[in-house]
């Protein structure tokens, strides 16, 4: 009753993959058109918001510049999350 050992190394079938392909490809469009959402709804916040952040001269850099962003780039996230969730 020997099964014989299991192929670790075979491929998954075709339809495997072209599912997982259809399901990246679905997410990857989500992101972009709740980015693409959160520009039209949200463009000129975050742009203010990404302005506050200037110094005088020159953009703050570093931990500086991502904690003066955080929350901006949050609700970005959370629009594009939402909307690769809807379309996925």
């Amino acid at each position: 009753m020997s099964t014989g050992r299991p192929d670790v190394l075979a491929l998954p079938s075709s339809t495997a993959l072209r599912a997982a392909t259809l399901v990246a490809a679905l997410v990857v469009a989500g992101l972009h058109v709740g980015t693409a959402v959160h520009n039209i709804l949200f463009g000129a916040a975050w742009t203010a918001a990404a302005r506050a952040c200037l110094g005088p001269a020159e953009l703050v850099a570093g931990a500086a510049a991502a904690a003066c962003q955080a929350p901006a780039e949050g609700r970005r996230v959370l629009v594009a999350l939402a909307a690769a969730g809807a379309v996925a």
